[in-house]
């Protein structure tokens, strides 16, 4: 099976308009005709979170949405503008007091359909419905409108959420929602509720919750066949998808996906019923693969777990503590061992095995350890390893040793922005592959805010002793030197 202990998000933030000038204020076209709006000198919020890719853009984007130019905004006296250019619409929309598009428009949606939108509030609701395009984790949440579009969830209201600096925002109801979202950018503050189209209320706590609601609104088990959300739903098992692929939407109609990206869309979305056979898939020695049904396909990921080339991960799970891949390792094998190999006519092969250097040479092509295995901890301890499952037991225990100087973002990920905040600057030990062979997997940077330390969250080991931490509820600061005083701390936030 895969393992994995380190997800990367790969999402990225679609860049804003940062300036406004009124050098090209004259490229558009001002209309003497009136027409009968709202008496109203309020902006429609949703049009200062437009963006684009590029400096001449045929098309405003606004999230997963596009609005092609040229088209119309109304003003304030209810005169008419026509804008066809992004330095046009920055000019208008910024410097001067135009309150929102002259409706119907018509709005390109993240599927490429074209949506005609009547009012504010239908550009609204489509807006607040596309899937964040920013990074997913238990400590930052984006939020969205979830609700019957999306097949299967609906949002419970009352809830709440949080801007960038840091702000609570109540939101009662659907409309309040709405309105705050076309603001600013929000995240969920956990737990909040989500209620399914048959009536069951489902409580997110992090987002593992929300993947498996979605699993479940797509008809999988959250674990069936090597599903998994980390792998952004290109991995099933040993086997990655190969896009374009075809599948069955809700309403029985073929969709072709272009890539997991847009899989990972419909997935979030409750879309996805059923792969639409024949489908293709590349085995871990590239080659292409067809399954023809469900039945097929399901044969090929059952057959994952039983195909003797494919490695159980335990030599990977003993050399993560070892010298080979720790500047301080954790403990030192005992050599000799054995390690075995089932060949294609079904014969067990073993090889004896005398270092470090020489097992890595076994880590993948399906060899397995032979049991029991002895290693000694730095403290002089000697530990036998009789089963696989006691290489994750020895995994947690070296987890301990090697990062007892600084709290891991497992243990503070739940506490962390809901009872508390740090107290920047804090010293941070990340993630450093580059030079992995002489210096080890991990270097240590200072992080001066909460906005710098969330950009590179996903990189971060652990949080070094002693750091001051500030109670949410009411400001007090405390120093934390040790786990101890950390777990003694949290218990406030109960």
């Amino acid at each position: 099976m895969k393992y994995s202990f380190f997800i990367i998000g790969l999402f990225a933030f679609i860049s804003l308009f940062t300036s406004c000038s009124e050098d090209n204020f004259d490229t558009t076209t001002t209309e003497t005709e009136e027409i009968d709006v709202k008496e109203s000198t309020s902006q429609n919020n949703i049009m200062t979170r437009a963006s684009s890719s590029q400096d001449q853009s045929t098309e405003l984007l606004f999230d997963c949405l596009s609005l092609k130019y040229p088209f119309e905004l109304v003003d304030v006296n209810g005169s008419i503008i026509t804008v066809d250019n992004n330095d046009a619409y920055a000019s208008v929309v910024f410097d001067s007091i135009v309150v929102d598009f002259n409706y119907p428009l018509i709005i390109i949606d993240g599927s490429d359909e074209e949506v005609e939108v009547n009012d504010a509030t239908e550009f609204a609701e489509l807006f607040a419905s596309c899937i964040p395009n920013d990074i997913w984790n238990d400590i930052r949440f984006p939020a969205y409108l979830i609700d019957e579009a999306n097949e299967c969830y609906t949002l419970v209201f009352p809830l709440s959420v949080y801007n960038e600096s840091e702000e609570n925002l109540e939101l009662d109801t659907r409309e309040e929602f709405l309105e705050a979202i076309t603001k600013e950018e929000l995240y969920f503050n956990l737990p909040f509720n989500i209620v399914s189209t048959d009536g069951e209320e489902f409580s997110i706590n992090n987002l593992d919750d929300f993947y498996n609601a979605i699993f479940a609104c797509n008809g999988f088990e959250s674990d069936s066949l090597g599903l998994d959300w980390e792998d952004g739903f290109e991995y099933i098992g040993c086997y990655k998808l190969e896009f374009p692929l075809p599948i069955v939407d809700v309403d029985g109609s073929i969709i072709t996906v272009e890539n997991h990206e847009a899989l990972c869309d419909l997935m979030i979305e409750g879309r996805v019923k059923d792969f639409a056979y024949p489908i293709e898939l590349i085995g871990e020695d590239g080659e292409l693969v067809v399954a023809n049904s469900n039945e097929e396909f399901n044969d090929l990921i059952y057959s994952c777990y039983d195909d003797p080339y494919y490695a159980d991960g335990s030599i990977s799970l003993l050399l993560q503590g070892a010298a080979l891949r720790l500047e301080q390792p954790c403990y030192t094998i005992s050599y000799p061992l054995t390690v075995s190999q089932i060949d294609t006519i079904g014969n067990t092969m073993t090889y004896e095995v005398s270092s470090d250097d020489e097992l890595a040479q076994y880590e993948f092509d399906g060899f397995t350890l032979e049991y029991p295995i002895d290693i000694t901890y730095e403290d002089g301890s000697v530990s036998t390893v009789n089963q696989f499952e006691d290489l994750f037991e020895i995994s947690q225990i070296c987890f301990e040793i090697n990062f007892f100087n600084g709290l891991d973002i497992v243990a503070f990920s739940d506490g962390f922005d809901t009872c508390f905040d740090f107290s920047y600057p804090i010293n941070v030990a990340v993630f450093d592959t580059s030079n992995f062979e002489t210096d080890g997997f991990e270097r240590t940077e200072i992080y001066n805010s909460k906005e710098e330390f969330l950009e590179n969250i996903e990189n971060v080991i652990y949080v070094e002793f002693p750091f001051t931490v500030i109670l949410k509820s009411d400001g007090k600061e405390e120093e934390i030197t040790d786990l101890e005083k950390f777990v003694e701390f949290l218990d406030s936030c109960d």
